[in-house]
């Protein structure tokens, strides 16, 4: 066995491992980061040939290049800060590691190793939730993070049950379907915990979208479906940034104000955004569009970002990078053929998540870091390309 086949084998069998320590850990410590940027470096010097023949992912990684060249001549104009540039030139590294970590193994090792590491993930989150919930321990992690990261486990596993082309029995579907409702009911308690603790209800709305397209994955209508929830994401995103509807203000945790205020701030440079922007930035960019709301305050306190990816993708680099954001995933919603895969439906609930919350893929967390595998695993890859893994 030559030394670079004895490599990927053996880090196969850490990668479990590897996801599960980065899962849980993502938005806490510092030690996601370092396993992510390790594995994307480990893969890529390995893997490197078979990704730059991948067009696919050419596209994709070429596209957060570009922004990260933008960047980077802002920061040496004096225009921008390094912080922008660093952020942006991290992901096609990310991602260029996704894509030749997904070549260089099986898509049932890679599906396998995810799921058994978004398991621990869940376990784990799980745990320290209770604890946080009942006061035993201090509040470590951000409310929506068992929502909006435990469901992978359940929409990964319940997805590929319900393929399962080898038993292919009622018994498996049924399995399917209790995991992903079962998680779904979590959820909703998370949601729904007394005494002001409320966790994410955008993760409720992704379980549900998960469900809807494990349900249709075998049939045609599962991609007209696909291509309807981005139609309908893109309608509702241009809606609640431009018109005030206090019902869905209230629903969405007053996320209309932040929309209307960085849409009106990324006007101000159309075309080539404002580059990644921290807290601090947040609040001196955006202060005087929020100024006059009620919320205000707490906007003042915290410098939060627009919650809403297709929005980032505006105020922080224009209205091409965001045509050209949105290209990209029709042209992923595309490729997309019966029966759904895991990373289609991961994908497809992501629409979600990505419109109630901003990530980019290729990002330093768990959501970035998924969302970019989901993005680059294409289910067209041709059979020779499986073969050359």
């Amino acid at each position: 066995m030559k030394t670079r086949d004895f490599l990927l084998a053996t880090c196969l069998h850490f990668l479990p491992f590897l996801f599960a320590l980065a899962f849980s850990f993502s938005g806490y410590t510092n030690i996601a980061i370092f396993v992510i940027l390790f594995l994307s470096f480990w893969y890529l010097i390995l893997n490197w040939q078979i990704v730059i023949r991948d067009r696919w992912a050419l596209c994709v990684i070429g596209f957060f290049l570009a922004i990260a060249a933008k960047d980077g001549i802002m920061f040496a104009l004096g225009k921008g800060s390094f912080v922008a540039f660093a952020k942006s030139g991290s992901r096609p590294v990310v991602l260029a590691g996704c894509s030749a970590m997904l070549y260089a193994h099986s898509r049932e090792d890679i599906e396998r190793a995810l799921m058994d590491g978004f398991w621990v993930t869940f376990s784990y989150l799980l745990i320290i939730f209770i604890l946080m919930r009942f006061r035993k321990i201090p509040m470590i992690y951000n409310i929506n993070t068992f929502g909006m990261t435990g469901i992978w486990a359940a929409i990964l596993t319940g997805t590929n049950r319900w393929q399962n082309k080898i038993k292919n029995s009622r018994l498996e579907r049924l399995e399917a379907l209790a995991i992903l409702i079962s998680v779904l009911i979590l959820v909703l308690q998370d949601v729904s915990f007394p005494g002001g603790f409320e966790g994410s209800r955008t993760a409720v709305f992704a379980m549900i979208t998960a469900i809807f397209f494990v349900l249709f994955s075998e049939t045609k209508y599962a991609m007209v479906f696909a291509r309807l929830e981005l139609a309908l994401v893109l309608v509702f995103i241009l809606i609640g940034s431009m018109v005030l509807i206090p019902q869905l203000n209230d629903l969405l945790s007053n996320r209309q104000y932040l929309w209307q205020a960085f849409l009106r701030k990324g006007l101000e440079r159309p075309l080539i955004g404002w580059g990644f922007t921290t807290e601090a930035d947040n609040i001196r960019l955006v202060s005087s569009y929020m100024i006059d709301t009620p919320f205000y305050d707490a906007f003042a306190k915290t410098g939060l970002g627009p919650h809403n990816s297709f929005l980032a993708m505006f105020f922080e680099n224009g209205v091409i990078a965001l045509a050209g954001y949105i290209t990209l995933l029709l042209a992923r919603i595309r490729a997309m053929r019966p029966p759904l895969t895991m990373f289609d439906v991961s994908l497809l609930a992501y629409l979600v998540f990505m419109s109630l919350d901003a990530m980019a893929p290729g990002g330093l967390t768990v959501l970035g870091y998924f969302l970019g595998i989901c993005i680059l695993e294409v289910p067209e890859r041709s059979q020779e390309d499986k073969e050359n893994r």
